[in-house]
């Protein structure tokens, strides 16, 4: 997808109209960000996927009301802190479920203890990998496949000798190559994050 809507334009969209597409684009852009995040929080693979589609019926459903307020944090900790009920919200049930099947009744199930990291960290960290990775994917047909190996190479920590070495490049040329790419996939970030960030 060439053009990418703001969020906030994107959410409009959604909102006023309710169109199939806009949606499918808002899908696009957040449905395996918030699979990341949920997985973060030691959840299984086919729970995650269950508590995705959960998040994103509940983001479907809220956002008729939505009112961005950027003082009150940024948009994407929102789809989190939804994320994050909906897996304590799943991890209690499952723990209700196991309590009858063992035959343990408590007074109160709801007080059942559910610890999770901070949502705002996993959400920060995830978010960076997540957009770093989706600016990767725009850049790759810019550039031919040795140059994209040189910036790869590089963010495994190798060194430019070792890097020309193994791809039999000059080291001038795997600088100038991983530069290049570095350059873009900054700028793509940097784009991304404020389309949808």
């Amino acid at each position: 997808m060439e053009n990418y809507n703001t969020s906030m334009t994107l959410i409009q969209k959604i909102r006023t109209t309710q169109d199939e597409q806009s949606w499918e684009e808002f899908v696009h852009f957040y449905e395996r960000y918030i699979y990341v995040v949920v997985r973060n929080m030691n959840i299984s693979h086919h729970d995650t996927e269950e508590i995705v589609q959960q998040v994103m019926l509940k983001v479907w459903d809220k956002l008729k009301n939505f009112q961005y307020e950027p003082k009150k944090g940024k948009f994407r900790y929102w789809l989190c802190a939804i994320a994050r009920n909906a897996v304590i919200d799943s991890v209690r049930k499952q723990q209700s479920q196991q309590r009858r099947r063992d035959g343990l009744h408590l007074e109160n199930e709801n007080n059942s203890n559910v610890n999770f990291p901070e949502v705002e960290e996993i959400a920060e960290k995830e978010w960076q990998n997540y957009i770093a990775n989706m600016a990767l994917e725009r850049v790759r047909k810019l550039f031919n496949e040795k140059m994209l190996q040189c910036f790869l190479l590089f963010t495994e920590s190798k060194s430019i000798g070792a890097i020309a070495q193994q791809l039999e490049l000059s080291e001038n040329s795997v600088y100038i190559y991983k530069s290049r790419v570095q350059e873009r996939i900054l700028k793509e970030m940097k784009q991304l994050e404020h389309d949808i960030g």
